[in-house]
């Protein structure tokens, strides 16, 4: 019997953190307000009915239905709890609070980086000559940042060496492509 209400809190805490975790990547590509209604009525179906596996069975399956349309859109919903920001500047110091070493060099829709203990001019120059390799000969958009994952969530400082505007810039970048960013960028650590 202890069995049994174990895998019954076990299936009821897994169909939580799925429509958790749906919430979150539904906030994160600014949808929420389109499927809120849904999901409060998920929640509250949740709430009532806890002791009935049918509708603990149909509520999963449309949280399922509704996370695997948006695969078929192209979007990454592993990506979905994690976020990336933009958070000002760090000085060389930054190693000491978990920042690495980042350059980036963004055109159009590919994200290009290197990471490493050299500075950042020096990141800089392998990265271009990486980037002539794959015959990319002309590049705009680089910057010179710190990076580090906190929370789940990506967060980028500009160096000492980018400019006010150029960080502005990608923060709109960052801002208007969460989704590209984190996609790309999943595997930084």
């Amino acid at each position: 019997m202890k069995d049994f209400v174990n895998s019954i809190r076990e299936e009821i805490a897994s169909i939580w953190k799925l429509l958790n975790d749906t919430t979150i990547f539904l906030t994160r590509i600014k949808k929420f307000n389109e499927y809120e209604k849904q999901i409060k009525e998920w929640r509250d179906k949740l709430q009532r009915f806890l002791n009935n596996p049918d509708i603990r069975k149909e509520i999963r399956q449309s949280i399922i239905y509704l996370r695997n349309y948006f695969r078929s859109q192209g979007y990454d919903l592993k990506l979905g709890s994690k976020d990336v920001g933009v958070f000002g500047f760090k000085s060389d110091d930054a190693p000491l609070h978990g920042f690495k070493r980042i350059v980036i060099v963004i055109d159009n829709d590919n994200i290009f980086y290197i990471t490493g203990e050299d500075n950042h001019q020096d990141l800089m120059r392998f990265l271009a000559l990486r980037l002539k390799v794959e015959s990319i000969f002309y590049f705009k958009n680089v910057h010179s940042l710190w990076f580090r994952w906190h929370n789940n969530v990506l967060q980028f400082c500009g160096a000492d060496s980018e400019s006010k505007e150029d960080l502005e810039k990608f923060k709109k970048f960052i801002e208007n492509n969460k989704g590209l960013v984190l996609k790309k960028m999943k595997n930084l650590y």
